[in-house]
């Protein structure tokens, strides 16, 4: 049966020369062994909900991007938190920039004529992409490397140079290739998304707290 990616891996900080391709198998058989339960999901869109409620310009933005993309859990979101905003709107209540963002977004999809597209793409999957981060997070802690690397260090490694890997690029190496996905848009456009930054300041990525949480982590 397939497992929740596991938030208190140990870690084991690399001794002599770091075995890159035991971190790439390590990273693809977690990958193919684990899953995100219906239930967690359903949390995840709780939790995205609450931060549109809070009115975060760059979290709708995004939100309306992978709903546009045809993410299912992003559509469902924008709508509910939109059907609560129309009660602001009839009390004329001020509107946050997140909110109006939303409310761009019903009016949008009001005005269509035709489906939205349910294509997914690189950056149209929610839960794809925190199942990503949860395994970036759990090869850093297993390997002890950090989750990115700036330019310079990208550019030095690909001329020969053998520095560091990341948690972005083991996994990029490990998976990214079935999505398109390399080190680079891996960290910029999915570690680095609002979403996965809320989690990240929530403290529901990378947090050893959560290992006592059985509604969000099961091993």
């Amino acid at each position: 049966m397939a497992q929740v990616l596991p938030f208190n891996a140990p870690v084991r900080l690399p001794t002599g020369g770091f075995d890159a391709g035991r971190a790439i198998e390590r990273a693809r058989d977690l990958w193919e062994r684990t899953e995100l339960p219906m239930e967690h999901r359903q949390w995840l869109q709780a939790e995205l909900q609450e931060g549109l409620r809070e009115g975060h310009l760059d979290l709708a933005v995004y939100a309306v991007r992978m709903a546009h993309a045809g993410d299912p859990l992003c559509d469902a979101a924008l709508r509910t938190i939109g059907a609560e905003l129309q009660t602001l709107l009839v009390q004329r209540r001020k509107l946050l920039p997140g909110h109006l963002q939303i409310i761009a977004y019903l009016q949008d999809v009001a005005l269509r004529t035709h489906k939205r597209s349910r294509g997914r793409p690189w950056h149209g999957n929610l839960v794809r992409d925190i199942r990503i981060c949860l395994l970036v997070d759990a090869v850093c802690r297993e390997f002890g490397v950090y989750p990115t690397r700036n330019r310079t260090e990208r550019r030095a490694d690909r001329a020969g140079a053998g520095r560091a890997p990341s948690g972005c690029g083991i996994v990029a190496a490990a998976i990214g290739g079935r999505y398109n996905i390399a080190e680079e848009g891996m960290q910029e456009n999915i570690w680095g998304n609002p979403m996965m930054k809320r989690l990240r300041a929530r403290g529901i990525i990378g947090s050893p707290k959560l290992s006592t949480d059985p509604n969000i982590m099961k091993p």
